[in-house]
């Protein structure tokens, strides 16, 4: 397990910020998703066939970069340079990967890798039509269906399909606007979600966690509920979470 990055002051994520990003064997946790598609090229195997369970409140399916910027980039972004990828650059001059495009990104890097995915989402923004994506096979799952149907889809469902990757945003627990969110979803529901994870551990390659706390209402909130994720899979994150003032900080 290790840091792969980590601010000790947590500021605002936004689209492009990175306050940190944690491993321990086949879990990632981060605060900013944009993260997520590097995190998967140093678990997956790109010889093999896979599918993808996101479950955000949000698809994050812009697909704003262009073919040439992924041309020019390919090289830097299928290696392990974290700050290669964070400092990447589009033609405005922006932080080129977002919290909402770095799908797109790694399909358009490998797009004969994903032949499946499962959108369990709030159908907030873009979805994959028009998109690199647009080909792949989908299903959304109702809100009712994950605590007791993901081991199933991973397991038992897909034939052709050889291994999994899960992607999990802790804002799909909230709901709200303009700062007000709040938590919806019960403890028991999300240790039943990670329970159906964790029994499908061997069909998965890599889990990614994002903490988004602008989406949960601060970081307090978020870190309550990666408590809880944390526990029930069994991942070890030495952390302590402060709150001084009006600053947050990650210890």
């Amino acid at each position: 397990m290790n840091w792969i990055y980590k601010n000790h002051e947590l500021k605002s994520s936004g689209c492009y910020n990175m306050n940190f990003l944690f491993n321990d064997d086949k879990f990632y946790i981060m605060d900013n998703h944009l993260a997520a598609a590097w995190c998967w090229l140093q678990k997956i195997d790109t010889n093999q066939r896979y599918g993808l369970f996101h479950i955000d409140r949000h698809y994050d399916l812009i697909n704003n970069l262009t073919d040439d910027f992924i041309a020019e980039n390919r090289n830097g972004l299928i290696n392990n340079d974290f700050s290669f990828y964070l400092s990447l650059k589009d033609n405005q001059n922006n932080q080129a990967i977002k919290y909402d495009n770095y799908i797109d990104m790694f399909n358009r890097l490998y797009p004969s890798l994903l032949l499946q995915i499962y959108y369990a989402t709030h159908k907030d923004g873009t979805d994959q039509k028009g998109t690199s994506l647009e080909h792949i096979n989908t299903y959304e799952p109702n809100l009712w269906e994950l605590g007791t149907n993901i081991n199933y889809w991973l397991t038992k469902c897909h034939k052709d399909i050889d291994r999994w990757i899960v992607n999990i945003d802790l804002d799909f627990f909230f709901t709200g606007e303009d700062g007000e969110c709040f938590q919806f979803i019960t403890r028991k529901y999300i240790k039943n979600i990670c329970k159906e994870i964790k029994n499908s551990l061997s069909q998965i390659d890599v889990v990614t966690i994002a903490i988004s706390p602008e989406f949960c209402n601060g970081w307090g909130n978020a870190f309550n509920v990666l408590r809880v994720i944390n526990y029930e899979l069994g991942i070890y994150m030495p952390y302590k979470y402060k709150r001084y003032k009006k600053h947050s900080f990650l210890f």
